[in-house]
């Protein structure tokens, strides 16, 4: 996590307090955004959410690591999976929004060290898996809830976050 502002940390920024919400969206790169949520969740409380754009691919071509195609949502998908796999703890669902999804993951732990000494192995785990190993079933996958608020906001009430 960075800042613009010149000198400044996190912890400064935040005075004492953790973050309510993070948004991940970037460089459609799995290894990228895992390590950007091995990041944020350093700042998570209880009560914290971090989200992920992109998370449900349109088809394979859109998912590529490389872009190929205008649009693009990279292999994000494939934190989605790992989250589950090494972290049990947390609860991971994609509601199945427009065009490409929005994955939703609380009961964030500050303390684990789970994904962060074993970053090599997950990444290993999961690069080179294609997407045609899931597509069929991604809504299992992504544990995908309908985008209907009334189903996000019981998720969420059920975890303490509202």
């Amino acid at each position: 996590m960075t800042s613009s502002l010149p000198n400044s940390e996190p912890e400064k920024l935040l005075a004492g307090r953790p973050l309510s919400v993070a948004f991940i969206d970037g460089l459609h790169l799995y290894e990228q955004a895992l390590k950007d949520f091995i990041n944020l969740e350093r700042y998570c409380g209880p009560r914290s959410v971090i989200m992920f754009h992109d998370t449900v691919p349109l088809d394979e071509a859109t998912q590529s690591r490389a872009r190929n195609t205008d649009f693009h949502t990279g292999d994000v998908w494939k934190t989605v999976l790992c989250l589950k796999h090494y972290r049990p703890d947390l609860d991971v669902f994609t509601i199945a929004t427009p065009w490409s999804g929005l994955t939703v993951v609380t009961g964030l732990d500050p303390a684990s060290r789970v994904l962060n000494d074993g970053y090599d192995e997950a990444v290993a785990r999961f690069i080179d898996m294609p997407y045609s190993d899931i597509e069929n079933g991604s809504k299992d996958a992504f544990n995908m809830v309908p985008n209907d608020w009334a189903t996000v906001e019981a998720r969420l009430k059920a975890r303490g976050i509202l």
